[in-house]
């Protein structure tokens, strides 16, 4: 073999070699692209199936909210049907009674309004004997003249559903009324009553029934 050949021979294993590095370094290793992408679904799907299962127990806590609600007006509604059927010509909180007296002795005509009225456990630091105290506010009106009505001029009862009775808390409870201007005077009412769905007010022939839902929330 000649000189020249194995000269030859020599530049072709070379540029052999620099030929396979060349390619070796051009090869980069391919990532897996699906990983990455797997991941995220599996997270996605996780937080949908938390937010459906948030979503299907508020719809139950509402569901159960609303049918507490429902049975609440239900009742509600069978205890208001079962008073006015016992009282059938009982006044509303929201309508006036009035008396009139006309016997050759005395001449009236008052108008009584029932304002509001609570339940509480006490009144000037004093507790009741039964349940709770029932305080009634409440407007009397002279519709004959401009003279005002005192405490005296009332003369009332409670009775509860049961029919258990009580008398009007004069003496230290119930303060006298207050002259608001010419024949109005307000004032509120004190009777220690036993707890119960609805009360009868009676105010001489007016009588009006009270029912524990609608009493106010102001202390």
């Amino acid at each position: 073999m000649t000189r020249i050949q194995l000269v030859l021979i020599g530049l072709l294993l070379t540029m052999f070699l620099i030929g396979c590095n060349s390619e070796a370094e051009n090869e980069q290793p391919v990532e897996d692209d699906n990983t990455p992408s797997e991941e995220v679904e599996e997270d996605q799907s996780e937080e949908e199936t938390d937010d459906n299962n948030l979503e299907e127990n508020n719809t139950e806590e509402e569901s159960a909210t609303d049918t507490e609600e429902y049975e609440s007006s239900e009742d509600k509604e069978a205890i208001r049907e079962e008073a006015f059927e016992k009282f059938p010509d009982a006044l509303t909180m929201d309508e006036k009674g009035e008396r009139k007296i006309n016997d050759g002795l005395s001449n009236d005509h008052v108008q009584f309004t029932i304002n509001s009225f609570k339940l509480v456990d006490e009144v000037d630091g004093v507790q009741p004997s039964k349940d709770k105290f029932l305080v009634i506010d409440i407007t009397l009106e002279n519709l004959l003249g401009d003279h005002s009505y005192d405490l005296n001029f009332i003369k009332s009862t409670v009775n509860d559903e049961n029919f258990s009775s009580s008398r009007l808390e004069k003496e230290e409870l119930t303060k006298e009324l207050t002259e608001e201007e010419n024949g109005i005077s307000t004032g509120e009412l004190v009777y220690d009553v036993k707890k119960s769905d609805y009360y009868m007010l009676s105010i001489y022939e007016p009588e009006w029934l009270l029912f524990e839902d609608e009493q106010s929330n102001e202390e």
